[in-house]
């Protein structure tokens, strides 16, 4: 067969931040003159593991598949505190058979952290991402034996910070094949729903893989509804996705969504067991910089 070649592809954006409360007039679904969903939240960061009410943040699952170069990552952090955690900082890290730490290749981009935007009380909210260990010193293969996700800094908020803030969910997860001469290629499409009554800011959309034991095996984040076509060697287009969704990630009410993972799902994924984690943010302060987008 041809070899079929990607067209357009999107990055996620991952902002950094921390989280008084602004509160954004605004239309809701219900026709209500006001929305009050705070436009943003800011504190001081704080450790995860350390609530004000003793709870926190955990990991309660996680795992991984390397092939070649490319560590899929996947875990599960759950809120057993009374406080949201809002923009939660997720860092992973490899290690070899001696548990000596494995740099990657792309140590200084952002895609290498990974944002949370909101994780309510009593939330357990997925967690995925790839990870490129460099390769060894004279040229060998890095080989990966375990990792680490360390949860480094959230800002708490109280009960009430956030106002009618609700998690926006993914439903319904479906697996495509969009290219046929790369079958570990996959589009996860979902149903999204957001109860919320405004948009919220998309920082894309994690997926957790599964093996056929419900063990995690890795995972993902993409941006949802990232446009993508694949061609064969005519130019005839054979899959993906060429037109938009009908309204955008994290918007009120509910779509069919779709994410692409730019590297391919573990070959031990039941994919009858992905599940699909939108990351939906408040937008950000007007004076908030530093956003940026990691190459690909």
């Amino acid at each position: 067969m041809a070899a079929l070649r990607p067209l357009l592809t999107a990055a996620v954006a991952v902002v950094l931040g921390a989280a008084v409360i602004a509160v954004v007039d605004g239309p809701s679904p219900s026709g209500a003159a006001e929305c009050a969903i705070p436009a943003y939240a800011e504190g001081t960061p704080a450790a995860p593991s350390a609530a004000p009410d003793g709870g926190g943040l955990r990991v309660v699952e996680q795992g991984f598949t390397q092939s070649a170069d490319v560590v899929s990552v996947g875990a599960v952090v759950e809120n057993t505190s009374g406080h949201a955690a809002y923009r939660t900082r997720v860092l992973v890290r490899l290690f070899d058979a001696k548990r000596m730490w494995l740099p990657e290749e792309r140590a200084g981009e952002v895609r290498r952290v990974v944002e949370i935007p909101v994780v309510l009380p009593g939330q357990r909210v997925g967690v995925g991402t790839d990870a490129h260990p460099a390769p060894l010193y004279g040229g060998g293969a890095a080989v990966v034996a375990s990792f680490e996700v360390e949860l480094t800094t959230t800002t708490w908020l109280d009960g009430n910070a956030l106002g009618p803030f609700r998690t926006v969910t993914a439903t319904g997860v479906a697996t495509e094949h969009p290219n046929p001469a790369a079958p570990g290629v996959v589009s996860l499409r979902y149903r999204e729903d957001s109860p919320n009554c405004r948009a919220l800011t998309s920082r894309g959309a994690a997926a957790v893989y599964r093996d056929a034991t419900g063990a995690i095996v890795g995972g993902a984040i993409e941006p949802p509804g990232a446009l993508i076509v694949f061609r064969d060697d005519d130019g005839a287009v054979v899959g993906g996705e060429p037109g938009p969704p009908a309204s955008p990630s994290c918007a009120p009410g509910d779509r069919e969504m779709w994410i692409i993972p730019l590297h391919a799902a573990p070959p031990s994924a039941d994919h009858t067991r992905t599940e699909v984690h939108p990351y939906c943010d408040l937008s950000r302060p007007a004076h908030a910089t530093g956003a940026r987008e990691p190459r690909n």
